[in-house]
């Protein structure tokens, strides 16, 4: 018999094998068979009684050599599916990609990610922390991404710029200081962080959360979390719908981010085909957009290019080629979707599952742009920093494999959003010569109003106070100045004060006008053409795009060229022509470039040779230094009324650069125009326009409408006029008009109209006014118009191009500026102007 005392201890004795038995359990992924650690079980009681006192811990065991072929799938499917994709990137905005347009792939294609955004601009954050921890400070991470030097557009543009600028690194994304908050850019480059995360979802969100903070804000950061959270949640399972559920309830709730996803979600639940479910995001979200560079169709959002991810994702029912295509088939940023569906789908299944093709032919010792790392330092350093982090979360190692503390609850990273009711002003100015201030003002105004209702006031800091948005200005002396730019709309209103100091210096007596074969590139570089004659020459250091034109986008051309175009006929000694930056897949000419020359408005091949001599290789590691600068001596001094340096693009994506433009010249001919006095208002007059930065075929400097030259017969639409051609899908006036520094009393006005095309170049339906400012008003003025104006809204209305018509007053009316005003033509609501001038008494 067992006495009472003896049974109470065999029953702890019992209950204490129980707990033991029961304590640090081990699961698996939902393909593995069950294993146990190879610790003793006291051990292994001990160690999780330390763990957690209250709740029992699971593992998920993972063998080494899995965690190394997910990573490799990641890194390798990402690069498969941005080059499969990157030949329609924003060729097809709202609207959806026909499968007869989806390109071809070839095994070698997956080599042309070397020189892919999507993939080189994960590498900086990476080496942060593999250099300094998975705990590395914010800052240190962010310091890496400052000093990179490779282009950068949109969100992580502005963000680099704002680290260069002082601004704290979790406050450069915040929408106050970058208007690019919602885009895309985290969205793109999260993969690598999901990757060192195996199963520690919660864990990936928080510090995607904190890093995506660099460039992004609210839906812009959540669209990174999505992302590595996705990544992370793959490396233990093989059930996609568990991989998207992941990445979706680490967004908090009542997001507009969540909400996109959540509708994507009902529409696959209830059926529908992936097309409708696109055709619903484009009907609630396609016009949310809060980029202020993109117009129309056009959406860079986060949300919504994270729809077409999930779009790819579920359509594509797991499998590989046909996620991609359908992704990347939703058109928009339709080569970075496929490439987030791609990296997902590689975690998930791994290298050994993705199809041979798309990775046969992949070079594993090929260096990625701007970077000293390749494919193999990606994977490996990659399984080393997960390490580090599983052993940091409570994982452990075990031989071959690591044992993952299971998750059984996903959490909501912090709520944040950009509200909707603020009226957000951005303002910078860029110094060029002789005295001239470019502005860069940019406005997200309140839900509901339209860019082209807020109102700007300009207190220029020397006495000229101005109504109005406007792009340049030009100061009469040297000095420092301060600008004051307050803008208005929907009852709000918000001001920027920018500190300026310039050098009026000296003009060269005749005006240079730089025009370009690309005049709507759709790259990272500058979108002024203006930018190849500031006088600024950069270093070869120099990473800031901005800094630049390039002539990426569209189908290949054979030749392209950057051309100066002169007011006045000008005796040419030497053209200097300066590069931009050099890309993985273009920037530089072919073969050696030429020199031509315009006369008689015909465009002729100038002899001449170049210091230093023009390297002919047609890639990047041999084309030496960006911003490098080519002298071209003419053999003989030329009279001409231009000169272009002209030539086969190079790279993959066939396109040149160009930072700076400039010619050497011996004397200017007697004018063919005769030249402004002092009494002439437009001689030191300010230009207005309602567009200050147009994409179309038209000239980009306002300069044109002041020059005198008024055209015959069809013309030079790309140096003789400017339009304002956005492509805008709304209603809305357009104006063009000057600013004078006193007052003058008008008696006429002249307006020669520029091109016109089949989608606008006119005002409308009879609205085109003159209008005077007076008092700080504009005042519809009291005049006869000869000829009249046509009235209606087709480009056969409206006669000849470069039509002139005249405005007389019906009195001499005293005025501080003139505009001529109407609603925009045609189906894309843009107008033009070539030429226009005004009378005194």
């Amino acid at each position: 018999m067992i006495r009472s005392k003896h049974f109470v201890w065999l029953c702890m004795l019992c209950i204490l094998a129980i707990l033991i038995t029961s304590c640090g359990q081990v699961s698996q992924p939902d393909t593995e068979t069950e294993s146990k650690p190879s610790e003793s079980a006291s051990e292994s009681a001990s160690e999780t009684a330390k763990e957690t006192e209250t709740e029992k811990v699971n593992y998920i065991r993972l063998d080494k050599a899995k965690v190394a072929d997910k990573i490799a799938g990641s890194w390798i499917g990402q690069m498969a599916g941005v080059t499969w994709s990157a030949p329609t990137e924003f060729h097809y905005t709202g609207s959806i990609i026909p499968e007869s347009a989806v390109p071809v792939w070839t095994n070698e294609t997956v080599n042309d990610a070397f020189g892919q955004d999507d993939l080189y601009v994960e590498i900086p954050f990476l080496q942060a922390i593999y250099e300094h921890g998975y705990d590395a400070p914010l800052e240190t991470i962010a310091n890496y991404f400052r000093d990179s030097k490779f282009g950068l557009a949109h969100a992580n543009y502005q963000g680099r710029k704002n680290l260069r600028a002082g601004i704290s690194p979790e406050l450069c994304g915040h929408y106050l200081y970058n208007y690019h908050a919602d885009d895309i850019d985290w969205q793109i480059e999260s993969d690598y962080l999901g990757n060192i995360y195996p199963g520690l979802v919660n864990e990936a969100a928080e510090k995607a959360f904190e890093i995506g903070h660099i460039m992004n804000y609210g839906d812009g950061v959540y669209g990174g979390v999505f992302v590595a959270a996705m990544h992370a949640e793959a490396y233990v399972t093989d059930d996609l719908m568990k991989v998207i559920r992941a990445g979706m309830e680490v967004i908090p709730e009542g997001t507009k981010f969540r909400s996109v996803l959540e509708t994507v979600m009902e529409d696959y639940d209830e059926g529908l085909l992936w097309e409708e479910c696109w055709q619903h995001i484009q009907d609630l979200y396609g016009d949310t957009d809060k980029c202020p560079e993109f117009s129309g169709p056009a959406n860079i959002d986060a949300k919504i290019n994270a729809a077409y991810i999930l779009i790819g994702l579920l359509w594509g029912e797991g499998d590989f080629e046909n996620s991609v295509k359908i992704a990347m088939r939703c058109g928009q940023d339709s080569d970075c979707n496929p490439s987030s569906v791609a990296g997902v789908l590689g975690t998930l299944y791994g290298l050994s599952g993705i199809p041979e093709k798309y990775y046969s032919a992949l070079s594993y010792t090929t260096q990625f742009a701007y970077t000293d790392w390749t494919v193999r330092h990606c994977i490996d350093r990659s399984q080393k920093l997960a390490e580090d982090v599983i052993l940091a979360y409570g994982g452990k190692v075990d031989g071959d494999a690591y044992l993952i503390p299971e998750k059984k609850k996903f959490n909501p990273v912090t709520f944040e959003q950009w509200p909707d009711d603020e009226l957000v002003l951005y303002a910078d100015a860029t110094v060029y010569a002789s005295g001239m201030v470019g502005l860069d003002i940019m406005t997200v105004p309140p839900e509901g109003v339209r860019r082209e209702d807020v109102r700007f006031r300009t207190d220029f800091g020397d006495g000229m106070v101005l109504e109005g948005g406007i792009s340049n200005y030009t100061y009469l002396r040297s000095g420092d100045y301060e600008i004051k730019i307050t803008a208005e709309a929907g009852g709000k209103t918000s001001e920027k004060t920018l500190r300026v100091s310039v050098d009026t210096g000296s003009l060269p007596g005749f005006i240079m006008t730089p025009s370009c074969s690309e005049t709507a590139p759709q790259g990272t570089g500058n979108r002024d053409i203006g930018i190849i004659t500031d006088g600024y020459h950069p270093t070869p250091s120099t990473s800031d795009n901005k800094a630049q034109f390039d002539t990426y986008g569209g189908p290949a051309p054979e030749e392209d060229w950057f051309a100066l175009n002169f007011d006045h006929k000008v005796t040419v000694t030497d053209v200097i022509f300066t590069e931009g930056n050099h890309f993985g897949n273009g920037g530089w000419f072919k073969k050696a470039p030429r020199v031509q020359v315009l006369i008689e408005g015909v465009w002729t091949d100038a002899k001449s040779s170049v210091d230093p001599l023009y390297i002919e290789v047609d890639a990047q590691s041999s084309q030496g230094d960006p911003y490098q600068t080519f002298t071209f001596t003419l053999e003989t001094p030329t009279q001409c009324e231009g000169v272009r340096v002209i030539g086969v693009p190079g790279g993959s994506s066939h396109f040149i650069s160009c930072s700076e433009m400039s010619i050497r010249f011996s004397h200017v001919v007697d004018p063919t125009y005769p030249e402004y006095d002092e009494t002439d208002p437009l001689a030191d007059a300010i230009i207005i326009c309602s567009e200050n930065h147009p994409i179309g075929a038209g000239n980009k400097s306002l300069e044109v409408m002041r020059d005198g030259v008024i055209p015959t017969g069809s013309g030079n639409h790309g140096t003789v006029q400017y339009d304002t051609f956005v492509n805008s899908p709304a209603d809305h006036d357009d104006y063009f008009g000057y600013l004078f520094r006193d007052t003058y009393t008008i008696t006429q006005v002249a307006f020669t109209e520029g091109a016109h095309f089949d989608n606008g170049g006119w005002f409308k339906d009879g609205t085109l006014d003159l209008e005077l400012l007076i008092g700080g008003n504009w005042i519809s003025a009291s005049y006869d118009l000869s000829p009249n104006y046509p009235n209606g809204d087709r480009q056969n209305l409206f006669g000849a191009n470069y039509q002139t018509y005249t405005f007389t007053l019906d009195e001499p009316t005293p005025c501080q500026g003139i505009r001529v005003i109407g609603e925009a033509g045609g189906s894309a609501h843009f107008t033009s102007v070539s030429e226009l001038s005004v009378k005194t008494e």
